[in-house]
């Protein structure tokens, strides 16, 4: 049997956070006891946070390529290329 149990207290990570011991106190809180073979999953976001790896997407400037391909998915999105 699969079941899920979002952690949701674990808030906002910031550069610098122990993503281990948040994920640890989200369980406890959530009253959860980890088992043999349980999976924790968490998304690549909060690691990325919490390592810091993160840029500022106003200091970017986009290059030809990316403004085409933005065109293109932005259609597709709305249904206009096809």
């Amino acid at each position: 049997m699969i079941e899920i149990h979002p952690l949701s207290t674990i808030g906002e990570v910031i550069p610098g956070d122990d993503l281990g011991r948040l994920l640890a106190e989200a369980i406890n809180v959530a009253r959860l006891a980890p088992e043999p073979y349980d999976v924790l999953m968490v998304t690549q976001k909060i690691v990325s946070k919490a390592e810091g790896r993160f840029v500022d997407l106003a200091s970017v400037t986009p290059g030809s390529k990316a403004i085409e391909l933005a065109a293109i998915t932005r259609q597709q999105r709305l249904g206009q290329v096809g």
